[in-house]
């Protein structure tokens, strides 16, 4: 499968470009990466004497967390870019310029900073020293875990702060004052584009639940769960904010507009005499009344009904990865001991 290439004229991420630079697609990117990490796991464990001994769930199932979560964000990558691709065409009309300043536009103003992406990748990468969830395990599995968390971690760092990066898409554009309010739907695909980022984190929250195992539903895992799932609803509505300002500057113009032609034809009315020429003013208030309602009832977010239900059921995904493991192991356990 040949890689799936982006015109430079959009934004790109650390990630993305190395994607473009190495000419490799996102399935055979993840190979390359994660296939020495399993190799080395395995390794490691023979060389210790652990591998036949430490053939339980939970040890592999968080050995394996490094390498699923690298795949994961590696394989999501060309998702995010198509997404915010699409964004940036829906922008498109509504900037009153021609596509080649549009393009020199996108090059003048990028979204991403490599310095900052480079720099929060070394911070991620530097968290494993503080993450030492194997202390008891022998040399070379910590040397694992420090190698694997190093690059998961560091990958984590660079999304993170892309995709905050990101939220600032047309913040600085001048838009066309004279927009169709009625064609803002338009807009649909940085909604999209929001949801995807949203749900990004989400599955990452879900995955790594997964791995690890604990699905006590305590206090302090319900409270990391809130927390992080409200980042993911900041994260979804900080991508749409720029757009929702454009599209509320929007509809307070048309209803100036709409505002100024009602007291023109107000003052029109007192001002005629002739009863039939009463009667077209009259007419053409109601029109405008109509008119106005139908303004006032447009969305001033670019999000759907669909949109955010999608929101509203992904939110549930890392409860479910608390409780159906946990109601299985249960029903399993009293499957099992029952007489």
């Amino acid at each position: 499968m040949t890689a799936v290439r982006t015109p430079t004229a959009y934004p790109s991420t650390l990630i993305e470009e190395w994607l473009d630079r190495t000419g490799l697609s996102a399935q055979r990117a993840t190979v390359i990466v994660t296939l020495p990490q399993l190799a080395f796991l395995l390794v490691a464990a023979y060389l210790e004497g652990v591998l036949a001994e430490t053939a339980s769930i939970g040890f592999w199932r968080s050995a394996l967390m490094f390498p699923g979560i690298t795949a994961y964000i590696i394989l999501t990558e060309p998702v995010g870019r198509r997404l915010r691709n699409a964004a940036i065409d829906a922008l498109r009309p509504l900037v009153p310029v021609d596509d080649d300043e549009f393009l020199r536009l996108l090059a003048r103003e990028p979204l991403f900073n490599r310095r900052r992406e480079c720099m929060s990748m070394v911070f991620g990468a530097a968290v494993v020293l503080f993450f030492r969830p194997w202390q008891s395990l022998p040399s070379w599995l910590t040397v694992y875990q420090v190698l694997a968390g190093a690059l998961m971690f560091g990958l984590l760092g660079s999304i993170v702060v892309s995709s905050l990066a990101a939220t600032r898409l047309g913040a600085g554009w001048s838009v066309a004052e004279d927009i169709n309010v009625f064609e803002l739907q338009r807009l649909q695909p940085i909604a999209r584009w929001s949801l995807g980022n949203a749900m990004f984190y989400i599955g990452g929250i879900t995955l790594s639940l997964l791995f690890l195992g604990r699905f006590a539903l305590d206090l302090l895992n319900v409270a990391i769960y809130g927390v992080l799932t409200s980042a993911a609803v900041v994260v979804f509505f900080s991508g749409m904010r720029s757009t929702h300002r454009l599209m509320l500057q929007a509809k307070e113009r048309e209803l100036e507009r709409v505002s100024r032609t009602l007291a023109a034809a107000s003052r029109a009315l007192k001002e005629r005499g002739d009863r039939a020429e009463q009667m077209g003013i009259l007419i053409n208030l109601a029109l405008w009344r109509t008119y106005e309602k139908q303004v006032e009832e447009l969305p001033d977010w670019p999000y759907t009904d669909e949109i955010r239900r999608s929101l509203l059921v992904s939110m549930l995904l890392p409860l479910a990865a608390y409780v159906v493991p946990a109601l299985a192991l249960e029903v399993l356990q009293r499957l099992l001991l029952s007489p």
